[in-house]
């Protein structure tokens, strides 16, 4: 039972259920779309996908949809591509002009008021980088550092400058729209810059009756100056290491990496590590040595999931993929040891339960913490402490059983509706028997809200099964 949980994207190689349910068995907990490929019809079949192997196997088996992002693109070329020379001039303009190997319109028209001379434009993933040379009304005239293929709708990033548009835009609002009619139970939120953005797309989300957790996607230069109250804001942080890699220099990245997964722990956010965990395996049946050494250090580091996207979405091998991250995470488990938590501030009732239950498993021989829950909020807390025992996160509410399983080392319980402690202890006795996590005599942790109308965690028992 592995702790460190798996995301992969959902696409074109693994529509099929079959593959899908392939891809479960091997060990897949989240599910991932993202909108930047998808259409409306796709996701409605992955959920449909979704739904029936969440009956057939009982697993839990979240969705995450990925949002497209305040992005800013080209448009379209004539030819729908152009040869870019290094030296030549180029103009990215807010006119709407058809694209050719002088010019080409933008999808952001107010762009030209946010750059300015020496700043730097980088497309197709910083392959083609331009140096804004002048600015003239609604043109952006640059000269190219190097030569290559610029295509149609191609992304462009801009390291260290700030786009004054609005942080939702009209088709992230509709994907977000379907979201909520349809429970999805995690939002990856793109380009996140400020914890204003975040706070836009709380509100946006509440306004129409939804209540979906929010991960932030941290991939700019903005991202990283403001990491702590963006991890202070979101329910999650994603280190999407392609975009942040392509503004900040890539030198810098494993740090910035580590950095946010120890930050994200200390604060109990669980934090996805993304972006060319397998990539080889797009067109391979096995991974580099490196590839593997990659994800066995963002274990080692902390990180609550590890994701894969071309590699399952659109790759040759995608339910290798998954069986081989899984194998890797399940071996360099064995020799990760519990966190350090001198930096946790127990600020909370939940904070103390949460850390004298990890404390208590230390001492003791204790082979599981039993967390009831009502939000997920305690069994996060537990999980930040990285505790050898395996934590089940039990809840009578469905969807935070489904949310539950994007979190470390916390296996979603699924349980009956209880009113009294005594209703808690038996459920959790029953269930620890049934599923084999321990035998009779055994000592079980439990941590509890009483009296319920109160609301949260407050107390701690030990049991032995009987």
């Amino acid at each position: 039972m592995k702790k460190t949980k798996i995301v992969a994207t959902v696409g074109p190689a693994c529509m099929d259920y079959k593959i899908l349910k392939k891809m479960v068995l091997a060990g897949l907990n989240v599910v991932r779309i993202n909108l930047s490929h998808a259409k409306i019809e796709d996701n409605e079949i992955i959920l449909k996908n979704v739904k029936k192997l969440r009956k057939e196997l009982n697993v839990a088996l979240p969705i995450m949809l990925d949002t497209r992002g305040p992005e800013i693109r080209v448009r379209t070329f004539e030819e729908g591509c152009v040869q870019i020379k290094k030296g030549q001039k180029f103009i990215f303009t807010g006119r709407n002009v058809q694209g050719n190997n002088l010019a080409v319109s933008l999808n952001a028209p107010s762009l030209s008021k946010c750059v300015k001379t020496g700043n730097k434009i980088l497309a197709v993933n910083g392959l083609l980088v331009f140096k804004v040379i002048d600015v003239q009304g609604k043109d952006i005239i640059t000269k190219a550092m190097n030569s290559g293929v610029l295509s149609n709708r191609k992304s462009l990033s801009i390291p260290g400058v700030k786009i004054s548009t609005p942080y939702l835009n009209e088709a992230d609002k509709l994907d977000i729209i379907w979201a909520i009619k349809n429970k999805i139970e995690y939002i990856a939120a793109s380009f996140v810059n400020t914890k204003k953005d975040v706070a836009d797309l709380r509100k946006f989300i509440q306004s129409n009756g939804g209540d979906i957790k929010i991960i932030s996607k941290i991939e700019s230069q903005l991202g990283v100056e403001n990491m702590d109250e963006i991890i202070e804001s979101s329910d999650g942080v994603m280190v999407a290491r392609g975009d942040l890699g392509v503004e900040v220099d890539m030198s810098k990245l494993p740090a910035i990496q580590k950095e946010i997964i120890k930050k994200c722990v200390t604060n109990g956010k669980p934090v996805i590590t993304a972006t060319e965990m397998l990539e080889s395996m797009i067109t391979n049946n096995r991974p580099t040595r490196a590839e593997v050494s990659d994800i066995a250090n963002a274990v080692y580091d902390g990180t609550s999931c590890v994701m894969l996207s071309g590699e399952t979405a659109s790759g040759s091998y995608p339910v290798e993929a998954v069986k081989t991250m899984a194998e890797v995470v399940e071996e360099t488990e064995k020799y990760l040891v519990s966190f350090v938590d001198d930096e946790v501030k127990l600020k909370t009732i939940a904070d103390l339960i949460s850390h004298s239950a990890v404390s208590a498993t230390k001492a003791h021989n204790i082979k599981a913490i039993f967390a009831y829950t009502d939000t997920g909020l305690t069994a996060g807390l537990i999980s930040r402490f990285r505790p050898q025992t395996h934590i089940f996160g039990a809840t009578p509410n469905e969807k935070v059983f489904r949310q539950l399983d994007l979190l470390w080392g916390v296996h979603p319980i699924l349980t009956p509706l209880y009113n009294t402690t005594d209703e808690m202890f038996k459920i959790a006795n029953d269930i620890v028997k049934e599923n084999k996590i321990a035998n009779v005599g055994d000592k079980v942790l439990i941590t509890c809200g009483t009296p319920k109308k109160y609301g949260g965690t407050n107390l701690i028992k030990i049991i032995n099964i009987e």
